[in-house]
């Protein structure tokens, strides 16, 4: 990646903390799975995985933290939000993604942090240190695959859907936790959707 302007000062850890606990959020996401073309069982039916993104409509105050991402090698995601109503001014997000980035990024940013963002941020910073070895799941997929030795075709995977639904499980702990912080303690998907989708007993 190269710098989006010129810049003649990159912005400081510090200064980046301050806009991350105005503008940004950590956060812990939940999706459903697609069905595979293959129809192989999936297990969990979920996938979980964390999340930093930093919003703002000022182009001038994303390009500093782009700036500042890519002199510390932090790969990241840009998009742009553009609204119906031609009076609101589009909104540009920046999204870091991948656990050992996240990571990165957290310990760099810690020392500054306060208040409920820091809180949010160790509890993240805790759960991608813990978890990031799962971050790769489709070489997990690779590795679990069972194929037909004579024609080599995928018959199945090699799950223990009790060991995977208890990580799930713990996983989901970090969620709530954050949650908690951020005020949206009665979002759809916690620890207790699951147990009870999975007729489990917390």
């Amino acid at each position: 990646m190269t710098l989006p302007t010129p810049l003649t000062v990159i912005p400081s850890n510090e200064s980046v903390a301050w806009f991350y606990m105005g503008e940004g959020c950590a956060t812990i996401l939940i999706a459903r799975r697609k069905p595979k073309r293959t129809n192989l069982d999936q297990i969990l039916g979920y996938r979980i995985y964390p999340r930093v993104i930093f919003t703002n409509n000022d182009p001038a105050l994303i390009e500093a933290i782009e700036a500042w991402l890519i002199v510390h090698d932090i790969l990241y995601l840009k998009n742009t939000q553009t609204y119906k109503n031609k009076k609101h001014t589009p909104s540009i997000h920046l999204r870091i993604n991948k656990y050992a980035e996240i990571k990165k990024f957290l310990e760099l940013l810690l020392p500054h942090l306060k208040g409920w963002k820091l809180e949010a941020s160790e509890i993240l910073l805790e759960y991608v240190t813990k978890y990031g070895g799962r971050s790769n799941w489709s070489a997990l997929m690779r590795e679990k695959m069972i194929h037909d030795k004579v024609t080599g075709k995928i018959i199945g995977i090699d799950w223990d859907k009790e060991e995977e639904r208890m990580r799930f499980l713990d996983m989901m702990t970090f969620r709530d936790r954050i949650l908690k912080i951020n005020g949206g303690h009665r979002a759809k998907y916690n620890r207790q959707f699951f147990l009870d989708l999975w007729e489990m007993e917390g």
